[in-house]
């Protein structure tokens, strides 16, 4: 019971972010504590695009990969050197 006591009185104190004091901060406040900046936001953009580039290079390759292995050109002795 006193354990319960003394957490409660300083869990009182702390200033947690609910959903409440969310609900009352302006845009102002919630850009400054969740948003990014603009050159964050076009870095993660660009790695955006370039990711989505690589995985398109490599569903390419493995389509190329399985078609030559099912159609008997690949030489994994000769292919691979």
């Amino acid at each position: 019971m006193s354990v319960q006591v003394i957490e409660a009185k300083l869990v009182a104190e702390l200033d947690i972010l609910t959903p409440l004091l969310i609900h009352e901060m302006s845009p102002e406040q919630i850009t400054r504590i969740a948003g990014e900046s603009e050159d964050r936001r076009d870095r993660r953009e660009l790695l955006t695009k370039e990711r989505d580039i690589l995985a398109e290079g490599l569903h390419t390759c493995k389509r190329f990969v399985g078609l030559k292995i099912s159609s008997g050109e690949f030489n994994h002795t000769s292919d691979w050197r």
